[in-house]
């Protein structure tokens, strides 16, 4: 491969993950305007990778692992947010070996508001608890995930 197509490769791999970065701060600025169930304000910012394999935020919502993602094309249905929601659950079985929890992707496109998307047997609405094979993702606003896991908005 030549040296030019390594440059561009590599400059597109950089732009990528600066609208990364920039999406894990816009996500944080909007949890931070948020209150846990207990009266704690949630805190969320982005976490330092200095090479090591983290997670996207650093936050004290007790019992998720956030998965976020500021890329177009992710929707409903897409493989693109099946494949952010395995790996939103492989970082939080790494991370915790396990002792409970539940991973959630939290998205954006461009010009649109961050959705929350998570297993629907999260929501034991699929009626196989405990059978990921057969229950869709569902997505919702933001707002709506965050009001769902008991957490309140600034000024509500």
């Amino acid at each position: 491969m030549s040296a030019k197509k390594n440059r561009t490769r590599s400059a597109v791999g950089k732009s990528s993950r600066e609208k990364g970065a920039r999406g894990e701060l816009d996500l944080a600025r909007k949890l931070n305007k948020w209150t846990l169930p207990d009266g704690t304000p949630v805190k969320a910012e982005r976490n330092a990778r200095n090479g090591k394999s983290t997670a996207d935020l650093a936050h004290n919502i007790p019992g998720w692992h956030i998965e976020c993602k500021r890329v177009q094309g992710m929707k409903l249905g897409s493989k693109m947010l099946e494949d952010a929601l395995n790996q939103a659950w492989d970082a939080l079985l790494d991370e915790h070996d396990y002792e409970g929890g539940d991973a959630v992707v939290m998205y954006r496109q461009n010009g649109e508001r961050w959705q929350a998307a998570v297993e629907a047997v999260d929501l034991d609405c699929c009626g196989v608890a405990g059978s990921m094979d057969h229950c869709d993702p569902i997505a919702m606003t933001l707002d709506t995930f965050m009001r769902w896991i008991g957490c309140t908005k600034e000024g509500e």
